[in-house]
């Protein structure tokens, strides 16, 4: 998983920031009316910063002391700071984390191998549901050194990144899947 993540941060060209620019403006809009309550907090958290431009940390950087980045890609939160202004990057505390606990549980070769195999649905959910027990029981201890620390937290469109792989690579093991067992209907039409 965090090779994945890095490949997909490293992944970028350069016209992303432009073409997210919609989307910074309308996070925006969800942090005003989080500041409208309280106009200047202490400490922001950001969990699953990655590349840093899917958010204004600009503006988050008027609104607070210091913003902390989580993300489990150091390099990508260094070059998505790197050409802010000197006094927002000095508010900055960049914190390499793996904030899925994915990797910690083995998820990615779990999951394949269980696709692969041609494990049913059921067999699937079973070891979803497993998964999510096992990971808020980690990420007590993950973030035990960070709990209540933050004024604000926010994720950064951590689900569009968790599953973007396998949703890639799943649709052909789910036609013919889809074939062999009514069970399991990722993917099939009717």
């Amino acid at each position: 998983m965090e090779t994945y993540q890095r490949k997909m941060n490293h992944n970028r060209d350069e016209y992303r920031k432009l073409r997210w620019k919609q989307h910074r403006i309308q996070v925006t809009g969800l942090f005003d009316a989080v500041f409208s309550k309280k106009a200047f907090v202490d400490k922001v958290a950001i969990v699953g910063a990655g590349n840093c431009d899917d958010l204004d940390i600009e503006y988050l950087a008027t609104k607070c002391n210091s913003i902390y980045l989580f993300d489990i890609d150091m390099e990508s939160m260094e070059k998505g700071t790197a050409n802010l202004p000197e006094r927002t990057r000095e508010k900055i505390q960049l914190i390499e984390i793996d904030v899925t606990g994915l990797d910690k549980v083995d998820f990615d070769h779990h999951l394949s191998s269980m696709l692969n195999r041609g494990e049913t649905a059921k067999g699937i959910i079973r070891y979803l549901k497993d998964t999510e027990n096992r990971l808020g029981q980690l990420s007590e201890r993950v973030f035990a050194n960070y709990y209540n620390d933050f004024d604000i937290v926010a994720t950064s469109a951590i689900y569009t990144q968790l599953f973007y792989n396998w949703v890639r690579s799943c649709k052909p093991l789910s036609e013919k899947r889809c074939r062999r067992d009514e069970e399991w209907n990722f993917g099939c039409k009717g």
